[in-house]
């Protein structure tokens, strides 16, 4: 049986056999029924898991870990590869002398891989992944027809990369052809990240003492992160511009600023709440400036979940409390609104409630993420599911519950 960290050790000695009258007949009843009742439960395990694959072959299993979009010729015919969690986790409470712990741990741990077309709740295909232990949260995206599945070190865990073809599934590299490939991993990888603000790259540490810098889009190492922005975008002072939102007493008040300034400064300075209605400490500190984008507007415990040139995606609350729903929005470059959606439209569990103390956004920030593929925003709730919004006007095009 594959328990992941789970392990149990028997020390005690093998039961000797004896006998007291009747007390070996109740006995050897005892354990023929245990070993009866466990048969039935594994077969039961299997019939269920048999019932559910013939009947409903659409149906994706286990939770979900990460999705990476893959586009077809139009909005119709791109494919989503989705990861889930078959594992089943439990919470392990550990007690000794001076010591305790509690730690997430598994048995029968797996991952499923899928390719699933959502316009028409299709399962094309799928792979299943045995782990030792409870499987590592992957990043995901696509690249020249190939699907990038990359995990960082976990557990005992390595830090893995596995490339397959986006259409049929195909492994074309591992992390082995991933090292080879790249002799100055020879040593081997020891702590991996992924970075996907531009320019898209991994961080890497090497078991020989070395850091490089990959650059996902030019499949080349780099020794530091400022020679890959250099061959990206030159030398110069590039100017760039960025949404940001902020409330001076860091408030749950957050107002829409749009910052420019230099690429540089902008991209590796954390920008402080308190700067962005400070023009002086702003730029001071990083060489820019910032304007109230929607100047009437506030938005509640706002968080941006994805920027680019044209727009970005809000997600905020329609009060403060213990009890709140939620609402996505879309404002442009110009400060327009472009569309909102409000909590009928996202996932009901998404809401703020007074009985679930986790809802707020300080617990939930990590499991919601957007990204966008085209036309196409995938807004991504863990472990819940996945929507598909056209970004221009905000229409719903198809939900994916897990």
């Amino acid at each position: 049986m594959d328990q992941g960290q789970y392990r149990t050790s028997f020390d005690q000695p093998m039961m000797e056999q004896k006998v007291y009258g009747r007390s070996r007949g109740f006995k050897g009843c005892l354990l023929y029924i245990l070993l009866f009742i466990i048969l039935m439960v594994g077969l039961a395990g299997v019939g269920v898991y048999l019932y559910t694959s013939v009947l409903f072959p659409n149906k994706i299993k286990g939770d979900l870990l990460n999705v990476t979009y893959v586009p077809g010729k139009d909005a119709e015919s791109g494919k989503l590869w989705i990861v889930t969690d078959g594992s089943f986790s439990y919470i392990q409470e550990t007690k000794s002398p001076g010591k305790y712990s509690v730690g997430r741990e598994g048995i029968f741990c797996k991952t499923w891989t899928y390719i699933y077309d959502p316009v028409n709740q299709q399962v094309l295909k799928k792979l299943k992944t045995d782990y030792d232990e409870l499987p590592p949260r992957p990043e995901m995206f696509t690249k020249d027809g190939n699907v990038w599945i990359v995990s960082q070190e976990q557990f005992d865990y390595e830090p893995m990369i596995n490339i397959f073809n986006a259409e049929t599934m195909e492994p074309v590299m591992d992390t082995k052809g991933f090292i080879s490939k790249h002799e100055e991993l020879s040593s081997g990888i020891i702590n991996l990240s992924v970075t996907f603000e531009e320019p898209r790259h991994f961080n890497i540490k090497t078991r020989d003492g070395q850091s490089f810098v990959y650059s996902i889009e030019l499949d080349e190492l780099f020794t530091n992160y400022n020679d890959l922005r250099v061959r990206m975008i030159g030398e110069g002072p590039e100017t760039v511009n960025i949404f940001a939102l902020g409330e001076k007493s860091s408030g749950p008040r957050k107002v829409l600023y749009r910052v420019t300034g230099p690429a540089k400064e902008l991209k590796t300075n954390s920008l402080s709440e308190s700067y962005l209605d400070d023009a002086n400490t702003l730029k001071f500190f990083t060489k820019s400036t910032a304007q109230k984008l929607t100047p009437d507007k506030v938005y509640l415990e706002g968080l941006i979940l994805y920027q680019d040139k044209d727009a970005v995606v809000i997600l905020h609350q329609d009060q403060v409390g213990k009890n709140a729903s939620r609402m996505l929005t879309c404002v442009g470059t110009d400060g327009k609104l472009m569309w909102t959606k409000n909590q009928d439209e996202l996932f009901e569990e998404l809401a703020v409630t007074e009985d679930d103390a986790f809802s707020v956004i300080f617990f939930m920030k990590s499991k919601i993420k957007a990204t966008r593929e085209g036309n196409l925003l995938l807004f991504k709730f863990e472990p819940k599911g996945i929507i598909g919004f056209d970004f221009n006007s905000g229409k719903k095009l198809w939900t994916l519950e897990i």
